[in-house]
């Protein structure tokens, strides 16, 4: 099950991956604020405290996975044949180029990231259908 908002980037992004891996989603179900599942008007599902949320039977067990980040990281670590990179590099900004070894921290990695998508948030000002 996919919970999801169609005008969301992070929705996409996970929908994006799913594409890429060729996998199948049995259910998905709409989740935008004025949503039946978001207001409590479908009996039987749970309403999804973040949103994307990706509940996947993973080794015969319910998991639930919430955020973007999570899904993608599930997804890749789950199915994706790509092989790891030993270095990141990031460009962080225009003046600034760091390279970032697998050996140190993910918190440094996930403000690597962030930065990353500050960065193409701002491009898509002036790059539109970037």
């Amino acid at each position: 099950i996919l919970y999801d908002v169609e005008n969301s980037r992070a929705c996409r992004s996970v929908r994006e991956r799913i594409t890429e891996l060729d996998l199948a989603v049995d259910k998905v179900i709409p989740s935008a604020k004025n949503s039946r599942v978001m207001n409590g008007g479908l009996k039987g599902v749970e309403k999804p405290s973040i949103v994307p949320t990706l509940v996947a039977i993973v080794e015969g067990k319910e998991q639930k996975f919430q955020g973007e980040a999570q899904i993608l990281g599930f997804l890749n670590e789950k199915f994706s044949n790509e092989k790891k990179l030993s270095k990141v590099k990031v460009v962080a900004s225009s003046s600034n180029l760091e390279s970032i070894d697998e050996t140190e921290s993910s918190v440094e990695i996930e403000n690597a990231v962030t930065q990353i998508k500050e960065i193409l948030s701002d491009l898509t000002k002036y790059l539109p259908g970037l």
